[in-house]
């Protein structure tokens, strides 16, 4: 089997959007695919986009890449205006404006809305639109080689599902999607401009009708599939998770030392650790918790614009119990989960997904500290796969539930997890799922294409990277 797999995100891009493609492609080139994949170019990565050429090494050699171009428009007219400003600021050399006011605070708004949809267009679906062209004819160049299968996409960026439409269009080849996120139904999109949002659900209508079979990686982003695409089949939407590769071995723990929740990777707008933060330092204050009883240890850094948040932190409630670490490689991020005492997870506000990251912190076996929606994605699978506690994002809940899991350490610490618990979760049992749908797509493939004797080798420990 051949497959042609277009995921923008992909090593030495280290971003958490990396991490499901790689894993795919791995373990489908230890099953006897021949994977090639379209990706971009290191050179036109956006600046926000980390890199770590370690993760190179860990990529199968028998995976073929090709790094296509990536044009910015919204960048390229981004710093084309910024120019003309500075231009236009010292051709005044310090004059005042003597018409200050002469422009309506509404009109300055309306034509700043203007501006802001005007930007919004240039990257939409994304900011990686630019890619589309590139990938499009890379990957008909390639298709016109070489005799594929089918074509693989994952998604986001949304632009490569787009781009994989394309090329399912030009050459008849079957076309099966990976959701690693909700595209319209993403409460992140929700303040997109009006004509970006019906760009937005059109262009999904179009990637959906094009396709073959789709993957949603929860089962609430499923339903909704099938629920706004009544078109769709129940056969032709499957949930595959996230996943982890390895069980992480357990490291001795230090003696003497306190509680320690880790949260890994950075915190932003979304997962504001606010409410934590005030029911922590409330629970210190009101003496249900001794200053010693506990840590909370950010690692990665939180990347939140709140006051409140900077002054919670060098507040004397929580001098000495909080320690925030500022990024470090994947490798390492993974030792701190190893260390940990329990992890912590912080998802409200995202009903139909489950971050990677729970995966990661499945591999270390620790007990779970999830604040997330009741109901939402995230906690139905904590709760359903006993995976520790979960409460939601306000603070008296919070604060219960934080009392009850250091009471629970000092009385007699915390559950551990049976060998082998998740093993549906480790990527090399999702991948056989990946296979059945391939082989399902493509004529003449029989199903259960995947090679005798995979699972065992996984659940064995030697599908590893």
């Amino acid at each position: 089997m051949r497959v042609l797999f277009l995921a923008y995100y992909f090593p030495p891009d280290s971003s958490s959007g990396s991490f499901r493609p790689l894993f795919f492609a791995n373990h489908l080139t230890r099953m006897g695919v021949d994977v090639h994949v379209l990706t971009a170019k290191v050179e036109d990565y956006l600046c926000e986009q980390t890199v770590d050429e370690k993760l190179l090494s860990t990529l199968s050699k028998q995976v073929r890449v090709t790094r296509c171009g990536v044009q910015r428009p919204r960048e390229a007219v981004i710093a084309f205006r910024d120019r003309l400003m500075r231009k236009r600021s010292s051709s005044r050399n310090g004059a005042t404006n003597q018409v200050a006011g002469a422009t309506s605070r509404q009109g300055a708004s309306r034509l700043q809305k203007l501006k802001d949809t005007a930007t919004d267009l240039l990257a939409t679906p994304d900011p990686q639109v630019g890619w589309i062209p590139d990938c499009v004819r890379r990957g008909k160049e390639i298709i016109g080689k070489e005799k594929f299968d089918l074509i693989f996409a994952t998604g986001g960026p949304w632009s490569g599902l787009v781009a994989a439409a394309r090329l399912k269009k030009a050459s008849g080849l079957p076309l099966v999607l990976d959701f690693r996120d909700p595209w319209y139904s993403n409460p992140a999109a929700a303040g997109r401009a009006k004509i970006c949002r019906r760009i937005d659900l059109a262009l999904e209508k179009y990637v959906m009708n094009s396709a073959d079979a789709i993957i949603a990686n929860t089962e609430e982003l499923r339903a909704d599939f099938l629920k706004r695409f009544p078109q769709l089949s129940g056969d032709q939407v499957v949930a595959i998770t996230n996943g982890f590769e390895d069980y992480l071995p357990a490291l001795a723990r230090p003696s003497g030392r306190p509680l320690t929740l880790t949260h890994t990777g950075a915190l932003y707008f979304s997962r504001n650790p606010l409410p934590l933060l005030q029911a922590a330092a409330d629970l210190i204050t009101s003496g249900r918790i001794g200053k010693g009883d506990f840590r909370l240890q950010f690692v990665g850094g939180i990347q939140v614009d709140d006051s409140r948040v900077s002054d919670l932190l060098s507040s004397e409630a929580l001098t000495g119990v909080v320690d925030v670490v500022a990024r470090v490689p994947y490798a390492e991020s993974l030792r701190y989960t190893q260390e940990a005492d329990a992890l912590l997870l912080i998802q409200p506000d995202f009903p139909l997904q489950v971050p990677r990251k729970l995966f990661e912190y499945m591999a270390a076996q620790k007990p779970l500290f999830c604040i997330a929606e009741r109901p939402s994605a995230t906690g139905n699978l904590v709760e359903e796969n006993g995976l520790g506690y979960v409460c939601g994002n306000e603070e008296s809940e919070i604060g219960e539930s934080l009392s009850k899991l250091v009471a629970d350490w000092h009385g007699g610490g915390l559950s551990s997890f049976a060998s082998g618990r998740f093993d549906k979760f480790r990527n090399g049992c999702l991948t056989e799922k990946l296979m059945e749908i391939f082989s399902q797509v493509i004529p003449g493939i029989p199903p259960n294409v995947a090679n005798a004797g995979v699972t065992e080798k996984v659940l064995h420990g030697r599908g590893g990277i």
